[in-house]
């Protein structure tokens, strides 16, 4: 019923919204259109869902990492580099510290995390004093 509903839904955006971008923005715009679909299909599942599992989402923090997101691909979109393999594993290094950077400034959560994680390999704060 309400899951199929929401595939259809979700097929149907993909469709319009391909046909609308591709023309304009080619791969890209089936990309966008993808994201698009699939935010939809997930958000009507978290609609559906809502009863059965009671989830609060942390709008602060997703707003973060949507931002965080944005960052990276407008930081991206102004790094030229050409459509070979090599260039490509570079571009998806740089796309990720970027996106690392800007998820660091943007949630405090995320770097209490990041600090934990170098304090168990050793590094970050308080490295090379002794504990006792």
């Amino acid at each position: 019923g309400l899951v199929l509903l929401s595939i259809l839904s979700a097929a149907g955006l993909n469709v319009v919204l391909n046909l609308l971008l591709i023309p304009f923005l080619g791969i890209e715009g089936a990309a966008i259109a993808t994201l698009l679909a699939y935010a939809l299909m997930n958000a009507l599942a978290a609609w559906q869902g809502r009863a059965t599992v009671p989830v609060r989402p942390e709008w602060r923090r997703v707003l973060a990492f949507t931002v965080a997101a944005g960052v990276m691909y407008v930081a991206l979109g102004y790094i030229h580099f050409d459509r070979d393999l090599p260039t490509l594993v570079v571009r998806m290094a740089v796309g990720a510290v970027i996106y690392a950077v800007a998820v660091l400034a943007l949630d405090a959560e995320a770097r209490v995390m990041a600090t934990q994680v170098l304090a168990r390999f050793g590094l970050g704060r308080g490295r090379g004093t002794k504990q006792g």
